[in-house]
């Protein structure tokens, strides 16, 4: 079985990201572009001269295409999942699955309505740093889970002649949206459903249109409590991850370097593909005494591999899109939170 697939959008998403992992992917076959701007078609016939590259949906499915992949700016995810879902394609969207949980809400009720797969890129589940943590948490090592912090800090101005860098249709614009729907995500996958939330969500940059400096504490119904810190207004060198359990710790510096792979080109099928350095690895804290811990590799490859798996009917969706539209509730009281000054429950 190889199942046809469309991509909407030659942005860097499209182009740098969803493109080559589908192309790495056995079962799939990228078999058309979707692109309305004229320099970003004549890159991809460029770049990919058997992929057929057209300029709307009803072209998209015209070449065959079963599956869509929408990897356009986030106002712009829940009104083309719709489209497609009407259609009758299997859809994933790019995260954030929808710019409210609303909008979310509708797609998966659209989609089980028409019996048609919807699934959202959550890639960072198969970070080389998230996957460790995993890890770390299912051997044991540190007893009960109480506390996990983890951080996605950068340093430059959103720039507001792009979308990233200007306020959306809703709350989830700027770092809550972009970082947030990694790190809640992420949390959720780990420790289940949260309840109550609280969050600080500000522009610190003068030139920002956007929030740039975003905290969020998060108190999951398994009682693990995750701190979140996000931001393009963060500088100075902060732990990935840090894990506090009954028996002891876990601390993690360094960033997955995926990305800054397929950035540069690379295959994903390449040799030590997201294996991270010696120097990016964490460390265990047990009892006073520290030791060394090797990451995991890294594969957002895995996402895709495992949709043919869905689709084949091996298994159920790596991503439930129920539980990302749980997700942008989570974030969406986040925002609520830092308006009201009060803790949210969701």
């Amino acid at each position: 079985m190889t199942v046809p697939v469309g991509v909407i959008g030659y942005g860097m998403s499209g182009r740098r990201f969803h493109v080559p992992l589908i192309k790495a992917t056995k079962g799939l076959t990228l078999c058309a572009i979707m692109t309305r701007t004229p320099d970003a078609a004549a890159q991809a016939k460029a770049e990919h001269p058997e992929v057929t590259v057209v300029s709307n949906i009803d072209e998209l499915q015209a070449s065959g295409a079963v599956l869509g992949v929408v990897a356009t700016p986030d106002a712009t995810h829940s009104t083309l999942a719709a489209v497609l879902i009407e259609r009758g394609l299997g859809v994933v969207v790019d995260k954030p699955l929808a710019t409210s949980a609303a909008a979310g809400r509708r797609l998966v009720d659209a989609a089980a309505a028409a019996g048609v797969l919807l699934t959202s890129f959550q890639n960072r589940r198969w970070d080389s740093d998230y996957r460790t943590v995993l890890k770390v948490i299912n051997s044991g090592v540190l007893g009960d889970i109480t506390r996990v912090e983890s951080s996605l800090a950068r340093w430059f101005v959103p720039d507001a002649s792009t979308w990233r860098g200007r306020p959306t249709d809703g709350v989830l614009a700027g770092s809550l949206g972009g970082f947030g729907s990694h790190l809640v995500d992420q949390m959720i996958a780990a420790f289940g459903r949260v309840e109550h939330v609280y969050g600080e969500v500000a522009a610190r940059h003068r030139q920002s249109l956007v929030n740039d400096d975003v905290f969020l504490a998060l108190r999951h119904a398994s009682g693990v409590s995750s701190h979140l810190i996000m931001g393009t207004a963060l500088s100075g060198e902060r732990p990935r991850f840090m894990l506090q359990g009954t028996r002891g710790s876990f601390t993690k510096f360094g960033f997955d370097g995926q990305q800054e792979s397929l950035m540069q080109g690379r295959d994903p099928l390449s040799k030590n593909w997201g294996q991270e350095a010696k120097d990016c690895w964490g460390h265990l804290t047990i009892d006073g005494k520290r030791t060394l811990l090797p990451s995991e590799h890294g594969d957002w490859r895995q996402f895709y591999v495992g949709l043919v798996g869905a689709l084949e009917g091996d298994h159920s969706l790596l991503v439930d899109p129920s539980e990302v539209v749980h997700s942008l509730e989570v974030l969406e009281a986040g925002a609520l939170s830092e308006r009201t000054r009060q803790v949210v429950s969701v």
